[in-house]
């Protein structure tokens, strides 16, 4: 109920910003000078409305670091920390922030003094970003010869004017949910489409992985998914009609999308991905969708990819569990670790007061991604981990220790992965995982893993006055 009346609460702040022409959070009309947002919470909707405008940074009381607004935060480059609980109270129009998204930290009105002891402190990491944004063309293998390949999440077509100048090898998440939002009615199939070629043009020829339709939870509905049964409302949107069970409930909106996928694939190396899979019967059913699809296409004279690669985002429990039956039914696994962890340990990961930054090492999490890693293995499919694990260098040097062999994460995170793989031998990495499946607590396993070094891990966010 809580989630639903945050999601109403949205929809009416966006109806209510649009009739007074008004940017997210409330703050009135655009800044004229550069500044840092404070709100009560953000949707992903509108931390995507803020890129490249006035506003340089934000700040809410809610969220989580795997949230979908942290998310979209960080493909768009946009400092922020989320889940402060009350800096919407505490800070006032006017005051000076320091807004440290890295750290999870917020210093308010800090002194000259303290911010040109930031701005040093800063130096030799900008130092490291500017070497980065240079691709070097060197693949991510291990001393001992082990290569892992490094794709890239995308979360709308503006983002993928930085794909030509990278040195990722493919796009391993296109999410399309951006095309639903801000908007009355459903996107066209000619809307689909157009997006996707140019994902497929601005890919190829590198691999590029369309996740369908995948509505629900802290993204919301956009207006047209609302109406019919959706208006009843859901107890728990967690648990509802969220990503592949929306699309087989409406098979006319999700064919639409199938459709431009498949005409995408005739200019390059498009592949999909089903998200939400809890079933062998839901991947049959959407399988059938496809061929449905593609005879539909036939009939018109359209060109695709009959042999397109059509894989499962493994992203709950009962999928993991049962990744050996998923894996000999589909081209390919996509580890969705975000949800996984959430499900898995009945965790919010949205909600700070019980999201806790080193969930990811619970050992029920360590072991289910252990046991998709070896379903994939025996099945003869790749695996791909596409969340937020496999753009922290310390977590995706344990996942390849589990036997991941490809891993999918922001753009900017990349180079950072690259570096720690190149630095490290796969026989090590083995002996760690193994040593980590042994452990009993999460504090075990963060104890292991802390002789590996330091990670890019993440604090509790705070805003504290300068002192």
């Amino acid at each position: 109920f809580r989630d639903r009346r945050l999601d109403i609460g949205h929809a009416g702040e966006r109806i209510l910003r649009h009739l007074a022409e008004s940017p997210p959070g409330g703050a009135g009309r655009e800044p004229e000078e550069p500044a840092i947002l404070v709100a009560r919470d953000l949707t992903p909707a509108d931390v995507a409305a803020l890129s490249g405008g006035k506003i340089l940074g934000f700040v809410t009381d809610l969220g989580g670091h795997t949230s979908h607004t942290a998310i979209m935060a960080q493909a768009l480059g946009i400092p922020a920390v989320v889940g402060t609980g009350d800096a919407s109270r505490r800070v006032a129009t006017g005051d000076r922030l320091l807004v440290d998204g890295g750290a999870g930290t917020v210093l308010l009105n800090p002194s000259d003094e303290a911010v040109s002891a930031y701005r040093a402190s800063l130096r030799p990491r900008q130092e490291v970003l500017e070497e980065e944004k240079t691709p070097i063309q060197r693949p991510a293998v291990t001393r001992d010869g082990v290569r892992v390949t490094l794709l890239a999440n995308f979360g709308n077509e503006q983002e993928l004017s930085l794909l030509p100048a990278s040195d990722v090898d493919g796009v391993g998440l296109y999410r399309s949910e951006w095309l639903y939002f801000n908007r009355p009615d459903f996107p066209s199939e000619e809307e689909h489409y157009a997006s996707y070629l140019r994902l497929a043009q601005a890919a190829r020829p590198k691999p590029a992985i369309i996740r369908t339709l995948d509505l629900g939870g802290d993204r919301g509905f956009p207006p047209a998914a609302r109406r019919g049964r959706l208006e009843e409302g859901e107890p728990n949107p967690a648990l509802g009609v969220r990503g592949i069970r929306f699309s087989l409930e409406r098979p006319d909106i999700f064919k639409r999308q199938l459709r431009a996928i498949l005409r995408a694939s005739a200019e390059g190396g498009v592949a999909l991905a089903y998200p939400m899979v809890t079933s062998l019967e839901e991947l049959r059913r959407a399988r059938a969708l496809l061929e449905e699809a593609k005879e539909e296409l036939r009939g018109e004279g359209r060109l695709f990819n009959e042999s397109i690669q059509q894989g499962v985002v493994v992203e709950t429990p009962a999928a993991a569990l049962c990744a050996d039956h998923l894996a000999r039914h589909a081209d390919f696994l996509a580890v969705g670790t975000n949800d996984l962890i959430q499900y898995t340990l009945a965790m919010d990961r949205a909600d700070k007061g019980v999201a806790d930054p080193y969930e990811s090492l619970h050992p029920s999490v360590v072991r289910l991604l252990h046991g998709v890693a070896q379903a994939s293995r025996s099945a003869g499919v790749p695996a791909i981990v596409c969340g937020e694990l496999a753009g922290d260098p310390k977590s995706a040097l344990y996942l390849v220790g589990l036997g991941f062999r490809s891993l999918s994460m922001a753009l900017s995170k990349a180079p950072a992965v690259r570096r720690a793989i190149r630095r490290s031998a796969l026989a090590q990495l083995e002996e760690l995982a193994g040593a980590m499946l042994e452990c009993e607590s999460a504090q075990e396993v963060r104890a292991l893993t802390s002789r590996k070094g330091r990670g890019a891990g993440r604090g509790r966010p705070s805003v504290r006055p300068a002192v």
